[in-house]
Parts: C-alpha cells; sequence; structure tokens
C-alpha cells in the first residue's frame, strides 16, 4: 500500500466518487452501486462529488466500476485513491489473472475496499490488505416499482454459461415459467423483476462467492430471492434461502407451491436486510 502521512482521517467533505466505464453499458451496471455509495456519504453528512471517467487530484477518490479492464496507473498517479474492489478474485477462475496491472493498481492504493471476506483472504496472500465493505441497505434504493401480477415464475439475468443454462433447462422441463435477459438493465430490468415471483442467483464460476452486487438490491426491493450455495455468507443474519447447485430447480418448485409463505419470506428478509445491514453504518466502519 502506498504510505500517506499527517493526518490518518480525510478532511470531512473530501472525498470523490469515481465510477470508471470503458464502455456505457457498465455506467449501468454499476448504477445501483454508486447511488448506494453517494446515499450513504450524504446520509453521514458527507456529501461527495460524483463522476464517470474523471479523477480529482485534491480529493480522496473513491473508485468503482470496471477496474479490472483498463490500466489507470499514469492517470492515478500521485492520486490518493480508494477502489471498492468488486471482482471475484481467484487465480483458476475470474478474470484477475488475466490483468496483471491490476494487482499494481491495487497495491498503489491509500486503501482497498471489498465486499468480500473470500476476496479479502485472497489479496492477503498476494501481501495486500484490504478492509471489508458489505453492500448494504439504504432507503433510496427502494426503486422497484410493486407489482401485483407476477406473470414470471423464475427470473434469472445474467450471462448464460453451460451450468446456468442446466438449471433454467431443469426448471422449464418442470413446467415452470422462466424469464431470462442478459444487458436489459436499468427501469427496464426493474420491470422485469417486479412481474416475477423468484429471481434466482446461481454461480457463474466455480469459486463461489455470493454475488451481493446483484443481491442487495433485491433484498432492499422485497424480491423473493433463491440462489445458489455459496463459500461465504456476508448476511449471516438474513434468512436468505441458499441451496445447493444440484437442489436449485426443485427449492424453486418448493417454494411456488408454497407462495404465500414465500412471500412472507421475502419481507422478512427486507426487514433483516434494513435492519442488520444500513449502508451508513457500513461505509462509517472504514471511513
Amino acid at each position: 500500500m502506498r504510505a500517506y502521512y499527517g493526518m490518518t482521517k480525510t478532511r470531512r467533505n473530501n472525498y470523490h466518487i469515481c465510477l470508471t466505464t470503458h464502455q456505457p453499458i457498465y455506467g449501468l451496471i454499476f448504477k445501483e452501486l454508486s447511488a448506494l455509495l453517494i446515499h450513504s456519504f450524504n446520509s453521514l453528512g458527507r456529501p461527495s462529488v460524483f463522476k464517470v471517467n474523471e479523477f480529482a487530484p485534491d480529493k480522496t477518490n473513491i473508485i468503482l466500476g470496471d477496474t479490472i479492464y483498463a490500466d489507470y496507473a499514469d492517470k492515478l498517479k500521485n492520486l490518493k485513491y480508494i477502489p471498492w474492489q468488486m471482482e471475484q478474485l481467484d487465480t483458476a477462475e475470474g478474470h484477475y489473472s488475466s490483468f496483471p496491472h491490476y494487482q499494481n493498481f491495487l497495491q498503489n492504493a491509500a486503501a482497498v475496499w471489498d465486499y468480500s471476506m473470500q476476496n479479502i483472504k485472497f489479496l492477503r496472500g498476494l501481501g495486500l490488505s484490504a478492509q471489508h465493505l458489505p453492500i448494504g441497505w439504504h432507503a433510496k434504493l427502494e426503486t422497484i416499482p410493486a407489482s401485483p401480477e407476477k406473470d414470471l415464475d423464475v427470473l434469472f439475468y445474467g450471462t448464460l454459461n453451460e451450468r446456468r443454462l442446466k438449471i433454467i433447462e431443469q426448471l422449464e422441463g418442470r413446467g415452470v415459467k422462466v424469464g431470462y435477459t442478459n444487458f436489459t438493465l436499468g427501469a427496464e430490468r426493474d420491470r422485469l423483476i417486479a412481474r416475477a415471483k423468484i429471481v434466482l442467483n446461481i454461480h457463474y464460476w466455480h469459486m463461489a462467492i455470493l454475488e451481493t452486487a446483484r443481491i442487495h438490491y433485491l433484498l432492499n426491493n422485497k424480491v423473493f430471492v433463491i440462489t445458489e450455495q455459496s463459500v461465504d455468507n456476508p448476511y449471516p443474519q438474513v434468512d436468505l434461502v441458499s441451496v445447493p447447485y444440484d437442489q436449485l430447480a426443485e427449492e424453486c418448485v418448493r417454494r411456488l407451491a408454497d407462495w404465500e409463505n414465500s412471500q412472507k419470506l421475502a419481507e422478512l428478509n427486507y426487514e433483516q436486510f434494513k435492519k442488520y445491514y444500513p449502508m451508513p453504518e457500513l461505509l462509517k466502519k472504514v471511513l
């Protein structure tokens, strides 16, 4: 880590949130996370500046986005920055090994925030320290419109691969009405979510780090989530429905058959998430 001397805390309103995106689509992918940071800083009485692909020379740059894909070394030289690290880190799977400049990006940071304890263990093995900043609840992110009509039994959104497609085909074989989309974002995606009884989360990689960058927004909006079991559990105070890969289809069918209680559980998950993981309080711990 780069050493900084003098004050150990950044001045009260001296934060600059920067969303890095080499393609416009990533601006939408990170829209909710950007909003979550902005609103949480505001809730703490520390309003911050927000820019896309613009760094500030006189502030602490809080960076999130597609940081692994582009080498920002020249732009960040002599700047103070803290990345909120959102990649799933592993040497065998994921993108980490394909982008060697990413380790330098993390090493030169004033600090690193990471959403996953699994990632933090990985970084520790490389001699890098990181602070745990889970992705939490904020009232300003309650933005998915309620829909009394649920014409989709299960919705899955994300990039398809063989293991994800297999579960979708199992569900369709059981007569479940499945909706699928990829790169449908923003309000259009939210309307699809509102139409679904269940939003299903299936890991892309075998490393099985929970995709909280996706799930937090669903919990924040009282959406009923079923997720594949993970190596970590960042929300132990939430009774999230989490089952092994080979039980996902059966669990969806079972929960659809008991839809009244599933709706009650979605409400409970929301209340638990709101109570135990308020984002301003989580953010306060790393500032």
